[in-house]
């Protein structure tokens, strides 16, 4: 029987296993007027969900307010989903709804959002608390899909950076004082950022994975639907209670 030598761990081995164990991570990014700084980046679980929900619909608003980005046109059909008395999530195409006009019936009677359903901006789906039995029948102005996508896709990456990169010495502080100061950084900046990012954690894409959010994800009753004030924490101008002031 021939004994397999056991090699000797480097410090190479040693960082390979961390990048593997630890999705967490430390490196150092561009802030602002040149200067650069480390950082540790901290983990965000599903619960930041609706901290990316809460400023894509502010920046979606004052894009519209604004007048920006406007409706594109009205889509009146069926959702994408099979209607089996067993499936309750069911997708929307196009997917820049705008929200205050989206209706649903289910046949002739029209479904009330918080009692029948919810619609969820961030995962483009609608979520029924009964699954539907009969056919389905949607309508809804959307706005134009690749404005639409853009604002998403960038309000997600600059609050992915405010509640990521925070202090080497104090991992509860903040680097950047709100989302705004990092709409101040630079094209490439940001770009260094993210690239920084996902060569650090493990786990592949970007976003969140949808089909484990939808798994996970309870529909909410109309009166728990919203940003309640711990949300209101993360929200640019409003200071979070106990948190050292950056």
């Amino acid at each position: 029987m021939v004994k397999e030598k056991i090699r000797q761990s480097t410090v190479e081995d040693d960082e390979a296993i961390k990048k593997v164990v630890n999705p967490e991570g430390e490196f150092e990014i561009p802030i602002g007027d040149g200067k650069r700084k480390r950082v540790f980046w901290a983990r965000t679980g599903f619960s930041s969900r609706a901290y990316y929900r809460s400023y894509f619909k502010k920046r979606l608003n004052e894009a519209v307010s604004t007048g920006l980005v406007g409706i594109e046109g009205h889509f009146k059909g069926n959702p994408e989903g099979e209607v089996d008395g067993k499936n309750t999530i069911f997708a929307l195409n196009p997917q820049s709804v705008d929200e205050k006009t989206l209706r649903i019936y289910e046949e002739s009677t029209l479904m009330k959002e918080g009692d029948d359903y919810n619609y969820s901006p961030d995962l483009r789906v609608l979520f029924f608390i009964k699954a539907p039995t009969k056919k389905l029948e949607i309508e809804y102005d959307y706005y134009d899909p690749e404005i639409y996508n853009t604002i998403f896709n960038d309000s997600f990456i600059m609050v992915l950076i405010f509640l990521c990169a925070r202090e080497m010495e104090n991992h509860e502080k903040r680097i950047f004082s709100s989302v705004e100061q990092i709409g101040q950084l630079t094209m490439p900046e940001i770009n260094e950022i993210m690239t920084l990012y996902s060569e650090t954690r493990p786990f592949g894409d970007l976003k969140p994975n949808e089909e484990k959010l939808k798994n996970q994800f309870t529909p909410l009753r109309s009166s728990e639907e919203g940003v309640s004030q711990k949300d209101m924490d993360l929200i640019p101008g409003v200071e979070k209670s106990g948190e050292e002031k950056q």
